[in-house]
């Protein structure tokens, strides 16, 4: 008789089970890393904000000079 090779339903769900495992903790990681990233993108954009807005106080602004004009 032939001997039947294979594996058996007891390896099979365990390897199903740790590939399982090795999923969760790596989408875990992953949902970290763009977690991280968004916030990374926030303060980034925030920080280019402020500087913008500096940038428009210390801009002499078109109307001043309308007015200065005029008063002269």
């Amino acid at each position: 008789m032939k001997s039947i090779k294979g594996f058996s339903l007891v390896e099979l769900l365990i390897t199903v089970a740790i590939i399982g495992i090795l999923s969760a903790v790596g989408v875990l990681g992953y949902n970290g890393y763009v977690k991280n990233s968004q916030a990374k993108v926030v303060e980034y954009e925030n920080q280019v904000m402020k500087q913008k807005t500096e940038e428009a106080k210390m801009a002499p602004c078109a109307t001043d000079c309308i007015l200065v004009k005029k008063s002269n």
